[in-house]
């Protein structure tokens, strides 16, 4: 029999590792050399960075309620209501939830109009269209929104962390984005055997990726992961305007802090990328956003 092993992402979450149907690289410039040249790249240990006294982790949900139409004489078109929250835990002395704000919309192709009901008002955002990836598209435009306005008011961190990539939350400041899953190959077959070779609580040399707007990127490697060899990988990324040893202090900072909220298998099934704070909050939003059966419910009586 053939040895295997099983990867630790429950199935419903897609796997760590697609590398393909991501990013379309054709588009990306990748320079690999901003801090190391590549023939010298090996595993980064930080050493001697000073620790943050305070770190805030942000995350936000969202959730399709239900598919609407709207009627008038000149046809029909489909919308969604579908309601998003977002949030941000701060790390001191403990972990404390700073900032929760939801949020329910009907997104629609006009004309339409918002939607009360028994459980709260969908706000209308009007769209160019009615296909439903533009309406979903949309939907995640209002969740980035909630959450910038959620990491302006964590002011006074030293270290701010964001689920996910930067995309669309460039403007807040001092922001690190957190990856947990790789769906584009960045790095040539020589960097790619540096991530292979991480081990817990080290990171790769920086590398500099530009697209429709640039970013710096490094990867690292959390304790726990297994299965293959870029189990427990993230990729962090931060926007260009710093020096190279600005960001490189950050990279450290992230090396050394990040693997102590990895999560443990037994208790996330996206374990160890799923970090302990950003999977606390995420409950958090999702009880705050209620139960999706009695807001259909609700809908339903405010349409009939």
């Amino acid at each position: 029999m053939a040895r295997f092993t099983v990867e630790n992402w429950a199935p419903e979450y897609g796997s760590p590792i697609e590398e393909s149907g991501g990013e379309d690289l054709r588009n990306v410039e990748v320079d690999v050399g901003v801090e190391l040249p590549l023939e010298r790249w090996e595993p980064q240990s930080p050493v001697g960075r000073t620790m943050p006294d305070s770190i805030g982790f942000v995350d936000g949900v969202r959730r399709i309620d239900a598919r609407v139409w709207f009627a008038n004489g000149d046809g029909s078109s489909m919308g969604i209501c579908a309601s998003f929250a977002a949030g941000v835990v701060r790390c001191a002395a403990r972990a404390e939830v700073a900032a929760i704000v939801v949020g329910r919309g009907v997104f629609a192709r006009l004309p339409a109009e918002p939607i009360e009901t028994a459980q709260g008002t969908y706000q209308l955002f009007g769209t160019a269209t009615d296909e439903f990836d533009a309406l979903n598209n949309e939907v995640q435009q209002q969740m980035g929104r909630l959450e910038r306005e959620v990491a302006a008011t964590a002011g006074g961190l030293d270290l701010l962390v964001l689920d996910g990539p930067l995309t669309g939350r460039e403007s807040i400041p001092g922001a690190v984005g957190y990856i947990k899953s790789h769906r584009a190959a960045y790095l040539p077959e020589q960097g790619r055997n540096v991530v292979a070779a991480l081990g817990a609580g080290q990171r790769t040399p920086l590398f500099l990726t530009q697209t429709t707007w640039s970013r710096y990127s490094w990867y690292l490697r959390l304790p726990g992961g297994q299965g293959h060899p870029w189990a427990g990988v993230v990729r962090c990324e931060v926007t260009t305007g710093r020096t190279i040893a600005e960001v490189q202090a950050v990279a450290d900072v992230t090396a050394a802090v990040l693997p102590r909220y990895a999560s443990q298998e037994q208790r996330d099934t996206r374990a160890p990328q799923n970090l302990l704070p950003i999977g606390g909050l995420e409950q958090q939003l999702r009880h705050r956003l209620g139960d999706r059966d009695l807001m259909v419910r609700a809908l339903r009586r405010a349409a009939g």
